[in-house]
């Protein structure tokens, strides 16, 4: 399987389960200006979350010396992609144009980083709202479980990060927000990590792939 950085990274930044980990995706062009206002209001996001004095200026000083560090806004690449939380700080340049974003969360909102699906291998849409056999099936809630326990042979999932609930893998239950929350997370995100550290392959389709420009997601179960 490929992806847009190293997979002993990905597989690195997949295992970190921290309070308040920060990712963004933006583009180099024009990045410094984005940068800094994100973290105006990473700021702002963590005070609200009781993250105050040195421990603050502790989590946003290595995004302030990206923002000084003029060589990187000299880069060829197309997109920067950030990952610091508390404990560590990292960044990568990616030649791949990666919608601009950011999410504070208690993992690292890895999804745009995994291979995009080949044209060939596009899986067939069903319209069917939900369906599940013997080793498809595109229901959230049977996924999630399936992720954990090493039971998804190919998950293909959307780019989009528009499904945000929790997930309680003791009682494997599933509650989906209808918009998101300080205590949701991203659902689509969380099933292509448990997947990739399972083994499994992970595609994403981007938007303009999927039907109507929806959510899209489908796994083939072991």
């Amino acid at each position: 399987m490929k992806s847009l950085i190293p997979e002993k990274h990905i597989k690195r930044l997949a295992l970190v389960n921290q309070s308040h980990c920060y990712s963004s995706y933006i583009p180099v062009q024009n990045g410094k200006n984005i940068l800094e206002e994100n973290i105006l209001n990473l700021r702002e996001t963590l005070k609200s979350q009781n993250i105050l004095g040195q421990r603050l200026e502790n989590f946003i000083h290595p995004l302030e010396q990206l923002v000084e560090d003029n060589l990187i806004w000299k880069s060829t690449a197309t997109t920067l992609a950030i990952f610091t939380n508390e404990s560590e700080a990292d960044h990568f340049f990616i030649n791949k144009k990666i919608p601009s974003n950011s999410y504070v969360n208690s993992t690292f909102h890895l999804l745009p980083l995994f291979e995009e699906v080949p044209p060939p291998h596009l899986p067939e849409y069903s319209y069917e709202l939900f369906y599940a056999n013997d080793t498809i099936t595109n229901r959230i809630e049977k996924i999630i479980p399936l992720a954990f326990e090493d039971k998804i042979e190919t998950l293909y999932v959307s780019a989009s990060n528009g499904v945000y609930g929790v997930y309680d893998n003791y009682n494997k239950t599933t509650i989906i927000d209808t918009h998101k929350k300080e205590t949701s997370t991203s659902l689509l995100n969380l099933i292509a990590i448990q997947t990739f550290l399972n083994g499994g392959k992970v595609y994403v389709i981007p938007p303009h792939k999927t039907p109507d420009n929806g959510i899209y997601l489908q796994a083939i179960t072991k």
